[in-house]
This record gives C-alpha cells, sequence and structure tokens, in this order.
C-alpha cells in the first residue's frame, strides 16, 4: 500500500512540474519558410546594400537585367524586386529584351543569410527523463542574463555591360551590409 502511493505521489509531482514547465515554455512557430524577424533582417539588410549602387550616369536609360546569377539564392525574387525598385527610382526604365536596351545589369548575391548568436547566464533548457512512467520532464530555460542576437547579412556585387557591344562599363563590387534584433533579459524579464 506504501508503494502504490509513494509512486503516485511522485506522479503527481511530476504532472505538476510539467504543468508549469510547459506553461513556460518558449516555443519557436512559423508559418512561412522564414519567421517575422528573419524577413525584417534580409529585407533591410538587402535595401541598404542595393541602395549604395549609384546609378546617376544610367538615369533615363534602358536596361535590361540579367538575373541569372541570382540562382543559387532562395531570395531571388526579393533581390529583383528591390533592384528593379532602385533602377525605377533613378529613372531607368527596364526592358524585357536585351536588344532594347542600352546596358546590361548582371546582379549577383554572394552572401544572402541569417546568424544567430546567444549568450546565457543562468540554465539552459533541461529534459529530465522519469524512467519509470516513460516521459520527460522539461526544466525550461532560466535567464538571469541573456543576449541573443540574430543578424541578416547581405554582399551584392554588380557587373554593368553596354548592351551593344557587350563591354564592360563597370563592375561594383562588395556592396554589404548588415542589420542587427538583438532581444535581452535580465532576471528572466525580457526586453
Amino acid at each position: 500500500m506504501m508503494r502504490f502511493s509513494a509512486k503516485l505521489l511522485l506522479l503527481a509531482c511530476a504532472g505538476t512540474a510539467i504543468a508549469i514547465a510547459t506553461s513556460c515554455a518558449d516555443l519557436y512557430v512559423t508559418n512561412t519558410k522564414r519567421s517575422a524577424v528573419e524577413q525584417i533582417l534580409l529585407n533591410s539588410a538587402l535595401q541598404r546594400s542595393v541602395f549604395q549602387l549609384d546609378l546617376k550616369e544610367f538615369e533615363g536609360k534602358t536596361a535590361y537585367i540579367a538575373y541569372s546569377l541570382l540562382k543559387p539564392q532562395t531570395d531571388e525574387e526579393l533581390v529583383k524586386a528591390l533592384t528593379e525598385i532602385h533602377l525605377a527610382a533613378h529613372g531607368i526604365v527596364v526592358a524585357k529584351d536585351p536588344k532594347d536596351a542600352d546596358v546590361v545589369i548582371q546582379p549577383s548575391c554572394g552572401v544572402l543569410a541569417t546568424d544567430q548568436k546567444k549568450i546565457l547566464i543562468g540554465s539552459p533548457q533541461l529534459p529530465v527523463p522519469i524512467p519509470e512512467f516513460g516521459v520527460s520532464l522539461v526544466i525550461p530555460e532560466i535567464p538571469l542574463f541573456m543576449r541573443y542576437l540574430r543578424s541578416g547579412h547581405v554582399s551584392m556585387n554588380y557587373n554593368i555591360l553596354d548592351a551593344k557591344t557587350k563591354k564592360p562599363i563597370r563592375a561594383v563590387v562588395g556592396l554589404d551590409s548588415t542589420c542587427e534584433y538583438i532581444n535581452w533579459a535580465i532576471l528572466m524579464v525580457p526586453y
């Protein structure tokens, strides 16, 4: 009888601990390929990088944009959109055919990615198995001090050619940009 009560008490304690631990859990859920923070980081860094491109000498001209060098990039469509917005802001008309253009612009993207770094002073998330019952209890992360840095990095390059002769007019290399999003927690209070 005493043995049954000890198991029941252990089960009740484990259930209470699971309820408390899961109510404090921080789940990472996203319904898109990238989270909102990742999208903001990449969009902001890419805007800063693309908008560094000086196009004053091509204002009023027609340009064909050869996007073939962007194929490896996951976010190719974002690069295309921001490049065309930047050209339109400088009065450059985008041609559908290179024969109708004054210049050919070949954008390439060496880096378009996000990183994350976390510094934690406190207790990390700890799984505690309870073998007799076949369950695992997860003690949530307890940050006394935490700095969670997420960053977006972009490095754009542009090759600008004469559309008729295919001779290079200008090569623009290393239009780099980085954006950061930082979360803090001090004594378990997030900032």
